[in-house]
């Protein structure tokens, strides 16, 4: 394959392709690369990577050309990595890069190709993953027991492995797949939450918590956000509390047979007439010989 081919079969691929030289100048870059660093192919090509992109790795240092032809001599493979690049806007972005080393036997020369995706999505949940993770470290490194409270469990590994595995979708379409889920049980909760006011305030509250969680989950996820996504947990704790409260609520006043905890129940369900199940064979009333 000539490099004519090779910048034509790279102009095809829908990742951003460039390729350059082992001096670490850019001979080719297709559409994908212009829409997704900024910068048209004329002000790209004949000019450094390195002062173009300004690429950072995981650790902030900087990434260059000559790095990366010795890995390829040492291996027969480059294996894909993460990179911060710079974009026309000034901004920075993070992209996933995979390498091919090309040689040019009638030019006697050999190029680098580098092919990049968007990554942001991912990265995003990857540092929310990560404080949550120093959240709960935290929450476990205090003293074994603190006012007669137990301390909260560390997470298992599996279940770290769980939550980086979520972090760590492939796509930003595989996260919205989550997103679409909440917006279902978002719409049930909420009509259910209004049904429930012919019932109790409890139970309505728990739902709206559960409704309120279930639409914020909905719209960090589809949008990316990690903000919306800690408030989402946030109501969904207020929600377990408040759905514990209900339960034991209930519990309680049908074991003393009187109202123990307030339910806030409605006019309507105090209206309506108490109803003692049977218990026994079908059509027995409690209490029958």
């Amino acid at each position: 394959m000539l490099e004519a081919e090779l910048f034509s079969f790279l102009e095809r691929t829908s990742d951003a392709a460039l390729a350059i030289t082992e001096e670490g100048v850019i001979c080719s870059w297709n559409k994908s690369a212009e829409r997704l660093f900024g910068y048209p192919a004329s002000e790209a090509i004949n000019h450094s990577c390195s002062q173009l992109v300004d690429g950072l790795g995981t650790l902030g240092t900087r990434v260059w050309a000559g790095g990366i032809q010795a890995c390829a001599s040492r291996a027969s493979e480059v294996p894909d990595f993460d990179l911060q690049v710079r974009t026309s806007s000034g901004g920075r972005l993070w992209v996933n890069v995979s390498t091919i080393l090309f040689e040019e036997p009638r030019r006697n020369r050999r190029l680098i190709v580098h092919l990049a995706r968007d990554i942001s999505h991912r990265k995003k949940n990857e540092e929310l993953l990560e404080k949550i993770l120093e959240i709960l470290q935290e929450g476990t490194a205090g003293p074994e027991e603190a006012d007669g409270v137990a301390p909260v469990p560390p997470l298992s590994e599996q279940e770290k492995r769980i939550l980086r595995l979520f972090a760590k979708a492939k796509n930003s379409s595989e996260i919205a797949e989550f997103g679409y889920w909440f917006i279902v049980l978002a719409a049930i909760t909420w009509v259910c939450a209004g049904a429930a006011t012919a019932e109790n305030k409890s139970l309505v509250t728990t739902l709206i918590f559960l409704a309120a969680g279930s639409t914020i989950s909905a719209i960090a996820l589809l949008v990316g956000s990690g903000g919306l996504l800690i408030l989402a947990g946030y109501l969904f704790i207020i929600c377990a509390i408040a759905a514990w409260y209900t339960a034991s609520a209930l519990m309680l006043n049908e074991a003393f047979g009187h109202e123990v905890w307030g339910l806030g129940r409605s006019t309507h369900a105090q209206q309506m007439p108490a109803v003692a199940a049977g218990i026994g064979e079908p059509g027995v009333i409690r209490g029958q010989a």
